[in-house]
Order: C-alpha cells, then structure tokens, then sequence
C-alpha cells in the first residue's frame, strides 16, 4: 500500500519499507567525503565498456548499444522500423550516421573535431539513446556537474530501507527565476553512491503558447536497477522512467540491460570504417567561411578597382 501510494504521488518513488534514523549531518559528511572519488569510479568504468538492451514506450521497440573507451564514446539505435541512427563521440572527429530500413548502407548527417562549446551537446547526444549506460551517476545530466552549479542548495537528507537496500535520499533546490528545480536523488548506500532512483521536479514551467499558455509544474522520476557488482561498481540491469504534469502520470518507459561487457572497446569501434565508410567525405564550408570567402572576393574586387583608379589618375597627371 505504501509503495502503491508513494508511486502514485512521485515523491517515493522506491517503495520504502523503513525509515532508518541516520541524520542528516552524518549522510552530509559522508557525502562530501566519499562521494567524489565513488563517482569518479562509477564514470571510469562506465566509461570503458560494452553494453546493449532494448527501450520499450507504449507499442515502440528499439534496440540499443553503447560502447566506451576513455573519452571516446558511441551509441548505435535501432528504431521499431529498422532505421538506425549511430552518434559517436571522438574530440578528433565525432560524427553522426543514419541507414534507413532496407538500405544496405550509412550516410553520413554530421561530421567535423568537436568545439569546446560542442563537447557537451555532442556527449548528451550519445548518452540520450543510451541511458541505461550513464544511469550509476547520471540524470538528464551527470549528478557532479548537476549539483555543482551555484544556485543548488543542499536541502536535507536521510537514510531509507528499500526493497532494493539501503538508500540515502538527498534533496536540493535551485530557487531563481531562470531555472527553478528541485532535485531528489536516492543513492545506493553500499560505499558506491550508485544513483537508484532520482525525482527531478520543475515548478514553473511555461506551457504552451501564447492565449493558452499557463504556468505548471511538471516533473520527471526515474527508478535505477541492478544486479550484481565488478571490483565494488554495482551492475546496472534496468530503469524505468516517467514524467507528470497537468495531464496526470505519463506510460514508463522500461530500458533492459541483455548484455554488459566491461573493459575499453577497440578504438577501431569508433571509425567510419567501422561502418563501411573507408574514406571520410570532404569537410563543407561552414556559413561563416562561405562569408569569409564572399567576404574576400569583394575586397579584393575593390583593391582592383583602387589600382584601376589609382592609374588612371597617374596618367592624368603625367599628361597635364
């Protein structure tokens, strides 16, 4: 009744069979203590390893696999149709595939060495068709780089008995105009502050337009499985994720962990030729070397034209 009853409000959103009376300045000082370097191992071996399963939502099937070695990163998903769309991640050169259904090659969307400014864009783009591959230390966004912003605030905290183990349940806030959140986020209390389960809640949210926008809160829940440990890293084997907001509780999506191989992939994983592409298609101009190029095709038609000038009047002057 109690697991029933908390699913259904959000706020537990692991079914708690006990409140245990740890308060909240110990679970604060662990935190702080061991929380970095616990999470540091979660990423690292997240980071080098084989993992594949399925997504479900509602009637859609896909199919999905992610594969790391250090920073470099690849996601490979296969819709219900057949499609695929591949994204990897290589600070050298990252680039994106599509093969529709029937096709028997890829064609190439994106291609080009990742800005500064793109690491981020490019890294989450990976992780959105992966997440059961960052779910041990990630939200929408690795918990270190959440929390770590200015304006979140711990909140309180407090150790729980789950039906999964013990958990610390930790809260923060973000209370400014731009970017109001409260973040809940239950951690494995086992020494590996493996995220089990988070509540990520937005109370002023703009929805729709104009006449009929209005102000709700909307919010997303996830709830993080595991089976087993390597070398004291819990196993990530299943999530479920939902959201609410003013229409009610939205369908689960259900993310099955089938196959977990840890250890770096070849490097050669993250070629084009990985894919058939033996040679990369030549780099476009971007819009702003078009105008650079534009740009420098008028100038020099005005030096031309100065010259021009500048003789004829030379002339003028020798015959007068």
């Amino acid at each position: 009744m109690i697991g029933r009853r908390c699913m259904t409000v959000g706020l537990c959103f692991l079914t708690i069979t006990a409140s245990a009376a740890r308060g909240d300045d110990s679970i604060r000082r662990r935190f702080q203590s061991e929380f970095p370097a616990a999470t540091e191992k979660l990423k690292e071996f997240y980071a080098n390893l084989r993992i594949a399963g399925t997504e479900m939502h509602a009637s859609d099937v896909r199919r999905w696999e992610f594969c790391g070695h250090g920073q470099l990163m690849r996601s490979v998903v296969e819709l219900k149709d057949g499609s695929i769309t591949v994204n990897v991640f290589d600070p050298k050169l990252s680039f994106n595939l599509k093969r529709l259904s029937g096709s028997s090659g890829y064609s190439v969307t994106e291609l080009g060495a990742a800005s500064p400014n793109e690491v981020k864009t490019l890294v989450m783009a990976v992780r959105k068709g992966t997440r059961a591959a960052c779910a041990p230390f990630c939200t929408i966004e690795p918990v270190t780089e959440l929390i770590s912003e200015a304006n979140f605030k711990w909140k309180d905290a407090k150790e729980l008995d789950t039906a999964g183990g013990k958990v610390y349940r930790v809260s923060w806030d973000a209370s400014i105009p731009e970017k109001k959140v409260f973040c809940t986020i239950d951690f494995a209390a086992d020494g590996s502050w493996a995220v089990r389960g988070y509540e990520l809640r937005y109370p002023e949210t703009r929805i729709g337009t104009g006449s009929n926008a209005k102000i709700a809160e909307i919010a997303r829940y996830a709830v993080v499985e595991y089976r087993g440990e390597q070398a004291g890293v819990p196993l990530v084997s299943r999530m479920r994720l939902w959201s609410s907001g003013p229409g009610g509780k939205s369908p689960e999506t259900i993310i099955e962990v089938n196959d977990l191989k840890p250890g770096a992939v070849a490097l050669k994983e993250f070629t084009l030729a990985a894919f058939g592409i033996s040679t990369a298609p030549a780099a476009q101009p971007t819009p702003v070397a078009y105008y650079l190029l534009g740009l420098s095709g008028v100038l020099a038609l005005v030096v031309m034209g100065l010259r021009s000038l500048s003789r004829r009047r030379f002339k003028a002057a020798a015959r007068a």
